[in-house]
Order: C-alpha cells, then sequence, then structure tokens
C-alpha cells in the first residue's frame, strides 16, 4: 500500500473511534436486570420480531427471576418459541426444563404457547393477558 492509501485507511479508523466514543453504550446493560429484562421483552414482543436469541433470552429470564419474577409457564413458552426457531441453547433449555415440570404445568405451557403462537402469527400482542404480569 502507498503512503496515500495508508492515511485514508488510518483517518477512517480515527473517526470511527470518535463516532464510536460518542455513541452513549451502557458499559454493563446486564447490571440493571429490570432494563435488560424490557428491552428483550419489547424486541420480542411489543416489536413482534422473530429473533430466537431474543426469545430464549426472555425464557431464561423468566426461569431464573431475572428483572422479573419466577414464572416457569412463561419461560417453557419463549424456550419452545426459541427452540422452533431451531436455536440450539434454547433446545436444549426447553428440555431440561420440560423434564422438571408436572404434568399440570406442561399442559398450562402449552395452553400458552398455543395463544401466544397464535396471537404472533396474527401479529396481535395486544391482548397480553398470559404476559402482562412480568
Amino acid at each position: 500500500m502507498n503512503l496515500k492509501t495508508n492515511a485514508m485507511i488510518l483517518l477512517l479508523v480515527f473517526i470511527s473511534g470518535i463516532a464510536l466514543a460518542n455513541t452513549k453504550i451502557p458499559a454493563n446493560p446486564y447490571k440493571k436486570p429490570k432494563q435488560a429484562f424490557n428491552y428483550v421483552y419489547s424486541r420480542v414482543v411489543k416489536q413482534h420480531n422473530n429473533d430466537a436469541w431474543a426469545e430464549y433470552l426472555l425464557g431464561s429470564y423468566y426461569e431464573k427471576a431475572y428483572g422479573t419474577k419466577v414464572d416457569l409457564v412463561k419461560s417453557y413458552v419463549w424456550y419452545k418459541m426459541s427452540a422452533n426457531n431451531e436455536y440450539k441453547p434454547a433446545i436444549a433449555a426447553f428440555e431440561r426444563l420440560k423434564k422438571s415440570l408436572s404434568n399440570k404445568q406442561i399442559k398450562a405451557s402449552e395452553t400458552q404457547y398455543t395463544k401466544a403462537s397464535d396471537d404472533l402469527v396474527k401479529g396481535v400482542l395486544s391482548d397480553m393477558r398470559y404476559m402482562t404480569t412480568h
């Protein structure tokens, strides 16, 4: 490379660094569990994204009470949504959680899953009776 090309690359790197330095990115968003939960919840539910990673995170947040209360039924629903999108960590989490639930919990979870799936397909999540108490 010649001197002019090297100077241009250096200038672009410098400008990119300034742009990144001025971007407000939380140092560690996971220090604030409720904000992390709300972000993921919004990404999946309110924006109607078919985002397997975010669905998996939502399932894990419900399972581990990260920014919300423990709700294994909701955890099951979101793990299953993500697993259906072939996200491998969700498939493992779904199978693990399913083994730990009673038949009654699985039945309730499947009912919620059907409702959530129907609403997502329709793009209608305004009626979130099954998810309002997060």
